[in-house]
């Protein structure tokens, strides 16, 4: 089997056992969870994919499946969205790779590089515990000098 990269649409998968099948205008090929590019990315049927066929003794498998495009049908209209690592900021609408603000090696937040806006903020328990002393510090040298 030639070692490129074929297309193809999710014929079905199912989410409790972790496999599926992706249909090409030829043949069918079977795919796992382990199998695709992205964890963040859930098949669902019709998405078009590409991956890389091999044979193996069961039959023919898909390898590092991408995810390429996705039809949301949404009040009767279709959208389209392409994975291809970018996303849109919510404020200036363009299309851009976030960038990733640490906190003491710890992800902080994400932001457009385009407009600065904040993108994403993440959970950083560290920070929350060291805030959180400093606001109960304050706290009581406040009620230590009201209470003089």
């Amino acid at each position: 089997m030639k070692n490129e990269e074929l297309k193809g649409i999710i014929d079905w998968y199912d989410f409790q056992k972790r496999y599926g099948f992706i249909l090409t205008n030829e043949k069918k090929y079977f795919f796992h969870q382990d199998d695709l590019d992205s964890i963040e990315y859930k098949p669902k049927k019709n998405d078009e994919v590409i991956f890389f066929p091999i044979k193996t003794k069961k039959g023919l498998r898909a390898k590092r499946v991408k995810f390429v495009k996705q039809f949301i049908n949404d009040n009767n209209t279709l959208k389209q969205f392409i994975n291809d690592n970018n996303t849109y900021c919510r404020a200036c609408k363009k299309k851009m790779t976030p960038r990733l603000v640490t906190y003491k090696g710890s992800p902080d937040k994400s932001f457009c590089p385009h407009c600065g806006k904040i993108h994403m903020t993440f959970f950083n328990f560290q920070k929350t515990i060291e805030i959180t002393v400093i606001i109960i510090f304050f706290s009581l040298v406040l009620l230590y000098f009201f209470n003089k």
